[in-house]
């Protein structure tokens, strides 16, 4: 089991400056700590993900650590050129010396598509063809030349470069539905996923479904790897963490509440986005900390609870990498910075044995 931390970037106060400088200094010190890999998402018009252009901060980490893996969940590929985005990616791929895990999805916030002049109706068409555009440009041997036509974007005969320095990138596809899945499997890259809009029963389900359908094109089960990114607190007891953590936590899903956040929130969805109506249902009260444990989408807990949990969805849906999101909300940096040496010590040591494909979940993915 690997661990890692997921930065959304939280600035209630709008202190940029400052966010940024404490986030680098939790990323230096998370891998002091022995954490594996930092994961940024990239939002758009958010105080709660300040993180627009995450490559930026990604090479700006690679500087600052030698052996973490450096993940973004997700670059959102409609809203930019594939071809700047390959150029970006492969640029922190070679200034961290081959240290990129490349995460990427269509977005799904209104009010996002709105400010990037994208039309969230076509996002699923055009992700694919601009995934396919990353993959073949970095795929395409070093002085060879690549074309493309599709019905969103059409190149005859270039290269983006830097090339990366894996060969291949570690690609994953932030994932909720079947036909998703499949498109994982026809491409061979994997699946990120995340408790949030979605509750951690769906998002289970979800991953044995896409595990199953990569088995069923030909991937080994012992090389599947679906990270899942959740937002943690723990303390001395349970009920000292719901305590502390409360505030953090309803603020931040008040942010996810706000008008042009969800793509559900105003009635019908846009095309392609049935899959949110589920969870704008769940999201329409008043936003509380016990409904989200309750629903799985936070871990807020003492160590034995946390430990139980990382358990539980290794053996369930054979989770190999769990990103922590501690840096939400009010919480203040020096929180944080004990937050992740609490975890170090108290959860991450219980998981230090390589351990094979569990017996629950070799079961789970078996064909009918």
């Amino acid at each position: 089991m690997k661990f890692g931390l997921f930065y959304l970037a939280s600035s209630p106060e709008r202190k940029y400056k400052e966010t940024y400088e404490q986030i680098l200094e939790q990323i230096e010190y998370g891998e002091e700590l022995g954490f594996d890999s930092v994961w940024l998402a990239e939002h758009h018009r958010s105080e709660y993900g300040i993180m627009p252009r995450p490559a930026i901060m990604a090479a700006a980490i690679a500087e600052r650590t030698k052996t973490m893996r450096i993940g973004v969940g997700v670059s959102i590929l409609p809203f930019e050129n594939p071809v700047r985005t390959a150029e970006d990616w492969a640029m922190v791929d070679v200034i961290s010396g081959g240290r990129l895990d490349f995460g990427t999805g269509r977005g799904y916030q209104p009010r996002e598509f709105e400010a990037m002049l994208a039309d969230p109706s076509e996002s699923k068409e055009v992700f694919k063809e601009a995934l396919d555009i990353v993959l073949g440009l970095w795929a395409t041997p070093d002085g060879e030349f690549f074309s493309y036509k599709g019905d969103h974007y059409e190149f005859t005969d270039i290269e983006a470069l830097p090339r990366p320095i894996q060969n291949p990138v570690p690609v994953y596809i932030a994932a909720v539905s079947p036909s998703t899945f499949k498109m994982a499997a026809d491409r061979n890259v994997s699946v990120i996923t995340g408790a949030g809009l979605q509750t951690l029963d769906l998002v289970k389900e979800g991953n044995i479904e896409a595990a199953r359908i990569l088995i069923e094109a030909g991937r080994d089960p012992a090389s599947l790897d679906f990270p899942m990114h959740m937002v943690t607190y723990i303390a001395a007891t349970e009920a000292e963490a719901h305590a502390k953590f409360a505030p953090s936590m309803e603020w931040y899903f008040a942010q996810l509440n706000n008008k042009g956040t969800h793509p559900a929130h105003a009635g019908k969805p846009p095309k392609g986005y049935d899959d949110y109506l589920e969870s704008a249902k769940r999201m329409s009260g008043a936003p509380t900390l016990q409904g989200a444990i309750d629903a799985g989408i936070a871990l807020v807990t003492d160590p034995a609870g946390a430990r139980e949990r990382v358990r539980e969805l290794r053996d369930d849906i054979g989770l190999k990498q769990f990103l922590n999101v501690f840096n939400i909300g009010s919480i203040t940096h020096d929180e944080v910075m004990a937050q992740m040496k609490f975890w170090a010590e108290e959860v991450m040591p219980a998981f230090t044995e390589d351990t094979p494909v569990p017996d629950s979940f070799a079961k789970a993915v078996a064909p009918e």
